[in-house]
């Protein structure tokens, strides 16, 4: 489950001098962009993963104790961000802006199955089966 943090920015100041208020998940329910988009407020979601995700990731596929970039991590974090944002795209199909970087994020995931394809087969058989993406 990915965190959603909601930014409230009030567009009543000069763009230099722009307020941005954080709200948590717990205020995302009573908040939502069509209750939010009266005068000038905007409101914008931003969905990312936790620290607490990341680091039971990292735990999950590094190959020792303190590797946190190794391609399996980043792999796993990849498809954890690409399984967010594409339940994001389903809820919202007009978000272009999202779209890209999901295309981006899919493509980045992909060179870095190549490169551990080519390095190291047993470990790419062993991430793409447990990550279920062939």
């Amino acid at each position: 489950m990915t965190l959603r943090r909601l930014i409230i920015i009030d567009a009543t100041l000069s763009s230099k001098n722009s307020r941005k208020l954080h709200c948590f998940p717990t205020c995302i329910r009573t908040l939502t962009r069509q209750n939010l988009a009266f005068g000038n407020v905007l409101a914008y979601t931003y969905f990312m993963l936790t620290k607490r995700q990341k680091q039971g990731l990292v735990k999950d596929y590094q190959k020792h104790e303190t590797d946190t970039g190794s391609a399996e991590v980043q792999i796993a974090l990849l498809t954890r961000q690409i399984k967010a944002l594409a339940g994001h795209l389903k809820k919202n199909p007009k978000d272009h802006h999202s779209r890209r970087g999901l295309l981006m994020m899919v493509g980045k995931r992909r060179k870095f199955l190549q490169y551990l394809k080519r390095e190291n087969e047993k470990s790419y058989e062993k991430v793409t089966k447990k990550l279920e993406l062939e």
